[in-house]
């Protein structure tokens, strides 16, 4: 399907490509090119500086040989700025792409001519999105999550105590180390803490050091399978300590949080799980509203933003595999889902009018920074700019949603 019109005698020919994507034929008057070229030499012509003649004095020709070249360029690319935004809003076209320039015909006397590929914003039948039915469930902490939350805070608060006997697991042992790396030393350091069973060092190290005792030295080597690395180890045990752990009663309590009673304080971590767990719950639940209202709306899916979003997929990922094409493979349906959320989004904000300024994004960030604020914050407003309006439009659906339980 095309669509051929006229405005201010500049031809438009739009094709529809599918997928949102949209050909444009352009063809500008001469009279227009004209009329911007000399504009073009007229303001050369003032600030030129050519040898054989007076400033503001130079011959059309002559600035045409010495400066033609350059000025091509400025007029084709000022045409194209008039040109295009004119077009865009003549033909209530909303770009979501940057358009691509083709087959660009600029000839003395001719008309301007040049091609112009992009994507538009899809027409939206946007699906309900208010007094949509869910359910949550009541938030409930065990005793066990309670239990599991006391035995972190009794490991973080243990107390390592010399001993004069071979290192077992849970042991930590101070150690002198160095690393040589394919024959080449690359790490070294002195009295270094290290917990057996941590499993920070390789498995085969670990094995060494269990039983070890106070001024054994080990010499362990180990071969990376994936990169062929040999790796030596030489380790000196220095000390051996053995972990206390503080008894969990009311003296614990009133160590780590003040609190009067075990009781006391088994009340406030269960408060901070129930809320924790609540605000989980609340998230979950907003992005399922959001899925539903997604998936029963109806749009073309512009394939340019799907393949930016599986870049972007696969890049903060860290995708190892660097054939793109297994790429689209592995995250074109996701990014797909995603592309058309995002589009769902936009439209329940422009027709609730939801929006977030630059100076609200800069004060959250100012906020979230505190006194750790470094270096130029304003990279990151237009990031935080879109993560609240994000927020606020799923609020929204959340808010007007029929929420039982």
């Amino acid at each position: 399907m095309a669509d051929t019109s006229s405005s201010n005698d500049v031809k438009v020919d739009i094709q529809d490509l599918g997928n949102c994507g949209r050909l444009l034929k352009i063809e500008v008057p001469v009279e227009l090119v004209e009329k911007e070229t000399k504009n073009a030499y007229s303001t050369i012509q003032k600030t030129a500086s050519v040898h054989g003649f007076r400033k503001g004095k130079t011959p059309y020709p002559i600035l045409k040989i010495r400066f033609g070249k350059a000025l091509n360029e400025e007029i084709k690319e000022k045409l194209i700025n008039q040109t295009y935004q004119d077009i865009l809003k003549n033909h209530n076209l909303i770009p979501i792409s940057e358009p691509k320039i083709d087959n660009i015909s600029f000839e003395e006397g001719k008309p301007f001519t040049y091609e112009m590929t992009l994507e538009v914003k899809p027409e939206i039948k946007l699906a309900n999105y208010k007094g949509l039915k869910i359910s949550e469930k009541p938030v409930n902490v065990s005793d066990d999550d309670i239990n599991n939350v006391l035995k972190m805070r009794q490991e973080q608060g243990a107390e390592f105590i010399p001993v004069n006997r071979p290192a077992k697991v849970s042991d930590q042992i101070i150690i002198d180390y160095e690393i040589i790396t394919d024959g080449t030393p690359s790490k070294k350091q002195a009295n270094a803490p290290y917990i057996l069973g941590s499993k920070i060092l390789p498995e085969k190290i670990e094995e060494e050091l269990v039983g070890a005792k106070i001024d054994d030295n080990k010499e362990v080597e180990a071969i990376s399978k994936e990169k062929g690395i040999k790796t030596i180890y030489k380790i000196a045990i220095k000390q051996i300590k053995e972990k206390k752990l503080l008894p969990i009663n009311d003296d614990f309590a009133k160590e780590l949080g003040n609190f009067k009673t075990l009781n006391e304080f088994k009340d406030d971590i269960r408060e901070k799980l129930k809320s924790v767990a609540e605000d989980k719950q609340k998230t979950d639940i907003k992005e399922q509203l959001l899925d539903m209202v997604s998936e029963n709306s109806k749009m073309s899916i512009p394939l340019g933003l799907v393949d930016k979003q599986i870049d972007y997929i696969g890049t903060s990922r860290e995708e190892k595999d660097t054939d793109k094409n297994k790429w689209k493979e592995k995250y074109s349906k996701e990014a797909t889902k995603d592309v058309k959320k995002m589009l769902v989004l936009e439209e329940i904000a422009e027709k609730e009018k939801l929006d977030v300024s630059a100076e609200e994004a800069k004060q959250k960030l100012q906020n979230l920074a505190g006194a750790n604020k470094t270096g130029n914050m304003d990279n990151y407003i237009e990031y935080i700019q879109r993560q609240m309006k994000r927020q606020k439009i799923l609020d929204f659906i959340y808010e007007n949603a029929k929420i039982s339980i």
